[in-house]
């Protein structure tokens, strides 16, 4: 049987993996991690709305396509069981 499926990650996430990131480690090469998650938390909550729409409307999109995974992969359990 298929494994469930694996829940999205949340914007902020999505943003710290694709730009985050590189961003602090350019600007702080020498940071540790726990520096840089908070160094991306200060970033994230500075940034206006319009720069984070873009991380949010992909990780709606992402919820969407796992809910819909995640149906169909209960349909299939479901089903085995009986």
């Amino acid at each position: 049987m298929a494994s469930r499926p694996k829940r999205p990650a949340p914007s902020y996430v999505m943003w710290m993996n694709v730009e985050g990131r590189q961003r602090i480690k350019m600007e702080h090469p020498n940071c540790t991690v726990p520096q840089m998650g908070k160094r991306g938390g200060e970033i994230w909550r500075g940034m206006d709305e319009k720069e984070k729409d873009n991380w949010k409307s992909q990780a709606c999109l992402a919820m969407i396509n796992y809910k819909k995974k995640l149906d169909g992969w209960k349909c299939r359990k479901n089903i085995k069981r009986r």
